[in-house]
């Protein structure tokens, strides 16, 4: 068989499949399904794991916290050696988790592509109950689109909420970073 040959039945073969997913069908109903509860298996995670890290912030000693820029500057002057190597590595744990974040924030808002598509494939699904004369059908397709979109915004919230927690901890590695760089010429110029 040719090359082109090949293509137009593999062609064929997908345009049928994408028509028959519009279909109001057993078949296509149950792959809805399991793609929304996978993605809301995966939203469910997400969140697990954001009110984890929340936890986490809202418990730990972050010195911008409890000190303004002034007086870090100050903490780094001021103290021993030793305790600048734990500013140090404060800092750069605080850059670390900072990176994570962000990316995760990243990993989540992937997600919204496929949960929109979804959306559209149960309002696809919707129209054809509705012309296939199957009301309930028809209703119950309407409810899952709501329910996608729904978990799209929520998946959008959920992205916004580690992008913030990720830009609390660049501000904290910042300001210790900053106020470093400040008291490093007054160390330098005294030895």
């Amino acid at each position: 068989m040719s090359f082109w040959g090949k293509v137009i039945i593999v062609s064929v073969t997908l345009s049928a499949k994408v028509a028959l997913a519009n279909h109001c069908d057993r078949e296509n109903w149950q792959t809805l399904l399991d793609r929304q509860l996978s993605f809301e298996g995966r939203y469910n995670q997400y969140t697990k794991e954001f009110n984890q890290v929340l936890s986490t912030y809202e418990s730990q000693t972050l010195l911008s916290k409890h000190f303004n820029e002034k007086q870090i500057i100050e903490l780094w002057a001021k103290y021993e050696e030793r305790f600048n190597v734990q500013l140090n590595s404060h800092m750069n744990t605080a850059y670390d988790v900072s990176e994570v974040l962000l990316q995760q924030a990243y990993v989540v808002s992937s997600e919204l592509e496929g949960a929109q598509s979804l959306a559209y494939s149960w309002q696809a699904v919707a129209k054809h109950c509705t012309k296939a004369k199957l009301p309930r059908q028809a209703e119950s397709a309407n409810v899952h689109v709501q329910s996608s979109q729904s978990l799209s915004r929520d998946l959008h919230t959920l992205s916004e909420k580690f992008r913030q927690l990720s830009s609390k901890y660049r501000r904290e590695a910042t300001m210790i970073d900053e106020a470093r760089h400040i008291n490093q010429p007054a160390n330098d110029a005294s030895n």
